[in-house]
Order: C-alpha cells, then sequence, then structure tokens
C-alpha cells in the first residue's frame, strides 16, 4: 500500500510548487498568504502536517461547500471519512495545523493562485482517499558471470493517484 503524501507544512508546500509550478519559495509564500488572507485556506506559516483529532468534525463541512470539486469528492463521500494518526494526531502539533482550504470557494484566483490552491487541495482530498495498492517485482538474472537487478512496479488500484492523474490529463 502506498499511503497519499502528507498534508502540507510551509516548507513541503514551498518544495511541491517550486518542482511542480516553479514558484520561488518566497513566490509561494506569498500567494499561499493571499489564499489565507482572503479566507480560502488555513494560516500558512505551519511546521506540521498533521491536524488536531477536533478538526475531524469539521471535514464533512469543508467538503460539502467545495461544490466546484464535487467529482473530486464523490469518492470519499462513497468510502466515508475515517479519522487516521497519518492526518489527525493531536501530539504533532504546536499552535496550527497543516495547512488545508477552508471550504469556502474560491473566485477570481489569478493562475498561479488557483495552481498553489489546488495543490493544497488535492493534498488534503488525497489523505482521505482510498490508499493506492501496488505491487512491487524484483528479478534477478543471471548470464554467463553476470548478475542482473530489476525491478517493477504495477498499480492494482490507484487510489489516491486518481485524483492526479485526473488533473495530469486535463493539463495535455
Amino acid at each position: 500500500k502506498e499511503f497519499a503524501p502528507k498534508l502540507f507544512d510551509l516548507t513541503s508546500l514551498q518544495v511541491d510548487c517550486n518542482k511542480k509550478l516553479n514558484l520561488s519559495a518566497d513566490e509561494t509564500l506569498k500567494i499561499v498568504q493571499t489564499l489565507y488572507e482572503r479566507k480560502l485556506v488555513t494560516y500558512p506559516r505551519v511546521d506540521t502536517t498533521y491536524l488536531p483529532t477536533d478538526m475531524y468534525p469539521k471535514i464533512d463541512g469543508i467538503l460539502k461547500n467545495l461544490k466546484s470539486y464535487s467529482k473530486e469528492i464523490q469518492p470519499i463521500n462513497e468510502k466515508g471519512l475515517s479519522q487516521t494518526k497519518r492526518v489527525f494526531d493531536d501530539s504533532k502539533i504546536t499552535d496550527h495545523h497543516a495547512i488545508i482550504p477552508t471550504g469556502i470557494q474560491a473566485s477570481s484566483l489569478g493562475k498561479d493562485e488557483l495552481e498553489v490552491y489546488e495543490a493544497i487541495l488535492y493534498r488534503f482530498l488525497a489523505n482521505f482517499y482510498p490508499d493506492c495498492e501496488v505491487s512491487n517485482t524484483k528479478v534477478q538474472g543471471k548470464a554467463m558471470d553476470h548478475l542482473f537487478n530489476t525491478s517493477g512496479k504495477e498499480i492494482l488500484s490507484p487510489g489516491w493517484r486518481t485524483l492526479y492523474d485526473k488533473k495530469e490529463d486535463t493539463e495535455e
């Protein structure tokens, strides 16, 4: 099983946005600060990737308010929300929790703002999707005196990866 990537703290968001969107750490901070000021995401200057357990009852309301992402949220509604230690852990929280959407509908966002917002949103949703199930294969061969190793991975059930597959399909 492959678990979804952990929720974002500021550093992991900056790294992800640099890798995928070619934004500098400073540009990402400015954008996420703007999203926070517009009440679209939670407080951004955080160093944890967890939510407190008292957030669990609020997740359903956040999901219900994200109407323009209803297709992406549908599998979560079918599966039901689970309260796992990978997401909810009070012992890992200091002053603030991981960066997540607030449930307020995003409107009139610029290109970079929308991409950063959706990075946060998709990471949040992925943590409530089923795990990705994979089959790993390792093969060792020998030809004469030479050893050869190869490995492969087959996705049996994509789970949370379907969120990212759909997003990548629409970008082409």
